[in-house]
């Protein structure tokens, strides 16, 4: 979890998409935003205006393989 969202805080978009599930579903908390699939998260991300920092917060696996990570998303144009 940690070497993707160093991946997606270094720009890194395919080798970002390469540690997700296929079927990845994301779900973005502050516009109800849905993405689904490595495509639709990469194409999300590689076309989003400025430089977006990510932080990880914390992260939980439960018990089912769900992993959840909490991450700060700082843009430098938001």
């Amino acid at each position: 979890m940690l070497a993707l969202w160093q991946a997606f805080d270094d720009t890194r978009w395919d080798d970002a998409v390469a540690l997700l599930a296929p079927d990845v579903v994301i779900t973005m908390p502050d516009s109800g935003r849905v993405l689904t699939g490595r495509t639709a998260v990469h194409d999300f991300n590689a076309g989003y205006p400025g430089r977006t920092r990510c932080t990880v917060l914390g992260i939980h696996a439960a018990p089912d393989g769900t992993v959840v990570a909490r991450v700060e998303a700082v843009n430098d144009r938001l």
